[in-house]
This record gives structure tokens, C-alpha cells and sequence, in this order.
């Protein structure tokens, strides 16, 4: 690699570095639990959904029973095992605000997602800077601000999509 490349490289690594600094100092704090996304509550609902399912097994929202919160849908979402053993299981044995536990899981998924970006990329013979700058595109996004900053399953599907589409 010549060395204009490795600069660049570095100082594209250092952006998605800098960007997902800055999106973690954020993790907890915006958007403001349970508003922006999708529709108000989603997330208590979600998490709330996940730790009655760990501890019952059934697979009910206990804020709303009998509601069409109840139900769910799709293979990955619909899982209410996959997605309570991932999202809820830490609720068993860490003491916090669920949004906040369901938030940080959501965020490893988003992490696992770029590095998963980078390992396709990787296998498709693209060069390392053009990965750079794909992986610092994405971190980039509003997007991906909003869905890694918060407690719902949307980045884990993700993930599973692009590695299903990718290998």
C-alpha cells in the first residue's frame, strides 16, 4: 500500500473512530427514550415485552395485555425467543433502566454491523480505503444514529440481512 493510501486509511479510521465516539456519548440521551422513532413507547413496550418473556414465558406486553402490542411479527422480530435472550437476559442480571440495558445491546449490534460491513468488503476484494469510507458513510448517517440509539431489534435485523445478502 502506497503511502497516500495508508494516510488516507488512517485518517478515514479516525473519522469512523470520531463518529462513534461521538454517537456513543449520545446513546443515553437521544432521541429522548420512548419519542422520535417509530411511535411513542415503542421501546418500554419492547423491552417490557423481552423481560416478561424471560420470566413467565409468555410472550405478552404486561403495560398493555390483551392489546395488539401482544402479538408480534416477521421471523427475526417475531423470535420472541432470539430477541429476549439478547435484549432481556442482561435485565436478569444488571440493575438499570431497561431502555438504557436495550440501548447498549442495540449499539453492539450497530458496532457488529459496521464490522460486518468491513468483512464483506474485505471478502469481495474491495481496498481498505473504500471500506473506510463505505463503514464511515454509514456510521455517518442520521439513520444509523436513530436506529443504534435505540432499544428495538431494527439493528440486529440489519445485521442479519447483510450478512445473509453478503456471504
Amino acid at each position: 500500500m502506497k503511502a497516500l493510501s495508508r494516510i488516507v486509511l488512517a485518517i478515514l479510521l479516525a473519522l469512523i473512530a470520531v463518529v462513534l465516539v461521538v454517537n456513543v456519548r449520545y446513546l443515553y440521551t437521544a432521541p429522548i427514550a420512548n419519542t422520535w422513532t417509530w411511535w411513542p413507547g415503542d421501546e418500554t413496550w419492547l423491552m417490557s415485552e423481552f423481560k416478561e418473556f424471560l420470566m413467565t414465558g409468555h410472550y405478552i406486553n404486561p403495560n398493555a395485555p390483551g392489546s395488539v402490542y401482544a402479538v408480534s411479527s416477521g421471523l427475526i422480530f417475531g423470535s420472541c425467543y432470539l430477541t429476549a435472550v439478547l435484549y432481556a437476559l442482561p435485565l436478569l442480571f444488571i440493575k438499570g433502566h431497561t431502555i438504557d440495558i436495550g440501548r447498549t445491546i442495540t449499539w453492539i449490534f450497530s458496532v457488529l454491523t459496521l464490522v460486518a460491513l468491513w468483512q464483506i468488503a474485505r471478502q469481495y476484494r474491495v481496498g481498505p480505503v473504500l471500506r473506510a469510507f463505505g463503514v464511515l458513510l454509514l456510521a455517518s448517517t442520521v439513520c444509523f444514529f436513530i436506529t443504534s440509539h435505540s432499544a428495538r431489534s431494527d439493528m440486529l435485523i440489519g445485521l442479519v440481512v447483510l450478512i445473509l445478502a453478503g456471504y
